[in-house]
């Protein structure tokens, strides 16, 4: 396949470029920053050696500029769109830039694939889509809600429901990711593992007690291929199909870091967190053929021991 990768040098990007290459792929990054795997050897502390070289091709570029976005599509490419501005915090200090790049520039790329006749395009979306009325586990059918707490989500919403216009004209799959973890991630949940690396305490927003569904990226970075190989048409909850705590995360990262005799300390609860998400990915089992294989407990470790690699 030829692979178009919008936002590919953040962090799931990278992590889909170096499996897609793996497997012999055409892949070019369209971002404004290049990927850090590019044209690297990367080491595989599993086997002791550097089992593959990046051939990725690069495109410096913004999605917001038509232009620069039409140019970098081919006929028949197989296209991704990881491209977001995707931290609660940022997208609500700047909604101008966040509807820039999480809506129009969705809809640039839906365009640029419409007019160029792309095969088929992935759009990763998110569950902060789903209203506060939502019950989890969530399946698609539960509602949405284009007034959330979070302006990510409501801008992820309107490119969703902005490019599902075009259905008739453009071969799209909609996966509405996780909370998605891994090496390379400083955010998130993942500040947990970073604190306890520098010897530092991590913070717990709230009681601890909330629920996530915590997802290995390398199940995120699966769900994406059999999208694009499937060309499956529709909306799809990708996770791991389970629930945990805040503490359940955070103690496992302790044990993996060897870090027990730190503590948390705790900050106000925010408006963005569920108390409980937990997706029903039912769908994305049957209609994908997706198969979640990391647990939590596996997926911190896999993390804690490629973390150097993806610095």
């Amino acid at each position: 396949m030829f692979v178009k990768v919008f936002g590919g040098a953040g962090f799931v990007g990278n992590h889909l470029v170096k499996k897609l290459l793996s497997e012999g792929h055409d892949v070019t990054v369209f971002d404004m920053k290049k990927p850090k795997v590019l044209g690297a050897n990367v080491y595989d502390p599993t086997k002791g050696e550097t089992s593959w070289y990046n051939k990725a091709k690069f495109i410096g570029g913004d999605v917001t500029d038509y232009k620069q976005v039409y140019y970098a599509i081919s006929r028949g490419d197989f296209v991704v769109n990881l491209a977001a501005v995707a931290l609660f915090a940022p997208a609500e200090q700047d909604p101008h830039i966040t509807a820039s790049v999480n809506v129009a520039g969705a809809v640039n790329v839906m365009k640029a694939c419409i007019e160029n006749k792309a095969a088929h395009l992935v759009y990763t979306s998110t569950g902060s889509v789903y209203s506060t009325l939502a019950k989890p586990p969530f399946d698609e059918m539960q509602p949405v809600e284009y007034s959330s707490n979070s302006m990510y989500g409501m801008s992820k919403l309107f490119a969703e429901t902005a490019i599902r216009h075009y259905t008739d004209k453009q071969s799209l799959t909609i996966l509405r990711l996780p909370h998605v973890i891994g090496p390379g991630k400083f955010w998130g949940a993942n500040t947990f593992i970073v604190k306890l690396l520098a010897g530092e305490r991590p913070v717990i927003f709230g009681d601890g007690l909330n629920k996530n569904d915590f997802t290995y990226v390398e199940d995120v970075v699966q769900a994406i291929e059999l999208a694009l190989k499937k060309q499956a048409q529709g909306v799809f909850n990708i996770g791991s199909g389970a629930s945990r705590t805040t503490h359940d995360f955070l103690n496992i990262a302790r044990q993996c870091t060897d870090r027990m005799d730190i503590t948390p300390s705790f900050a106000p609860a925010r408006g963005v967190d569920f108390p409980v998400f937990e997706y029903d990915i039912t769908k994305a089992k049957k209609e994908l053929g997706y198969n979640p294989k990391f647990t939590l407990e596996q997926a911190i470790q896999k993390t804690c021991l490629e973390w150097n690699q993806w610095l």
